[in-house]
């Protein structure tokens, strides 16, 4: 007879009524539905509605659809619309949904890897590049 496997082998849930407190890390899927005092680094995080995570955390996607304080660094963000985020975000991409709030400082992350050019903004002034043409 085959082995079953887990049907989210790599996601850890936190379920409604839960509490937690201490470190989480690392973690592929973090699914937060009760309260958790923690700093988490995780490649997906999830708030759920009425979930709430407190702490420092680094993730590569957070969806956010609960509460969060602290401090946030996350490649992409989704707040989606009972989202409420309190402390630092710096994110790399974001998306906000109608509803969602943020009381907190918010850091775009420029990585820069030289790609971006600077162009010369006289250059882009079409008027005058066309009297010296």
């Amino acid at each position: 007879m085959a082995e079953k496997k887990p049907i989210y082998p790599n996601k850890s849930i936190i379920g409604s009524g839960a509490r937690f407190s201490g470190h989480i890390s690392p973690a592929s899927t973090l699914e937060i539905h009760g309260i958790v005092h923690a700093d988490v680094i995780a490649e997906k995080l999830e708030i759920a509605d009425g979930g709430s995570l407190e702490g420092n955390s680094q993730i590569g996607l957070a969806v956010i659809n609960g509460r969060y304080h602290g401090r946030m660094k996350a490649k992409s963000a989704w707040l989606m619309h009972a989202a409420r985020l309190s402390g630092e975000i710096e994110y790399g991409s974001v998306q906000m949904d109608r509803g969602a709030a943020l009381k907190c400082n918010i850091v775009h992350n420029w990585e820069d890897d030289g790609s971006e050019q600077l162009v010369d903004l006289e250059y882009l002034d079409v008027e005058n590049r066309q009297k010296d043409e």
